[in-house]
């Protein structure tokens, strides 16, 4: 703590010695202050859960734009946190479909963006950031061709995932590739387990076929 506190001492000691009686001060300094400093941090820390906690019951009760500020604020407490990135780009997106201004309504969509971009950041793996940006890129911001490799490399790890495979199908159809889109409905039917989801990729792969007429 003595070799970091003289870090950050006035430039004259930069390169050079503290003089013993500056590090006497500092020592003094730690002893004074060491537990309230302990005790500071540990309080921000419950902070941090108190404003995570509030966001989820925000998000619960679908107020999404009183999330997005407890979610912002508790970024600055842990801004390395991709679930955090995650909720706030989910919260973003949300709540920009309130917003009756197209202009105020494409700077959340943004946002949205950013959040999202920002956990996959911190998380290359982060399922749910990939998935959601493919959502707000294919359904809010018409980028379907972004949305595309995001999905592949959810699909790279879960072979199997019915939400990404359905939304690829989508980006596929939207992208004028018919065939890409009909085999991929022909393929969630064939692997989901789900009798609900076989039946609509069934339902939307004849669509696509009749589109291809």
């Amino acid at each position: 703590m003595i070799r970091r506190l003289s870090e950050l001492e006035s430039p004259r000691y930069d390169g050079g010695e503290v003089p013993d009686e500056r590090i006497r001060e500092l020592r003094e300094g730690i002893r004074l202050h060491q537990e309230q400093i302990r005790a500071t941090v540990q309080s921000a820390r419950q902070l941090g859960v108190y404003h995570r906690l509030l966001a989820i019951e925000y998000i619960n009760r679908s107020m999404y734009g009183l999330a997005l500020e407890e979610l912002d604020r508790a970024i600055r407490i842990e801004p390395e946190n991709p679930q955090l990135f995650y909720y706030a780009g989910v919260s973003a997106a949300r709540f920009a479909k309130a917003m009756m201004d197209a202009g105020e309504r494409e700077r959340y969509f943004a946002r949205a963006e950013a959040y999202y971009l920002r956990a996959i950041e911190l998380d290359a793996r982060h399922t749910n950031s990939l998935y959601g940006l493919a959502v707000l890129y294919s359904f809010e911001m018409e980028r379907h061709e972004e949305a595309e490799p995001l999905l592949t490399r959810i699909l790279d790890r879960q072979t199997r995932n019915p939400q990404a495979m359905a939304l690829l199908a989508r980006v596929y159809a939207a992208t004028d590739r018919l065939e890409d889109a009909a085999r991929m409905y022909t393929q969630l039917a064939d692997t989901t387990g789900d009798p609900d989801i076989r039946r609509e990729a069934l339902r939307n792969r004849d669509l696509v076929r009749e589109a291809m007429r």
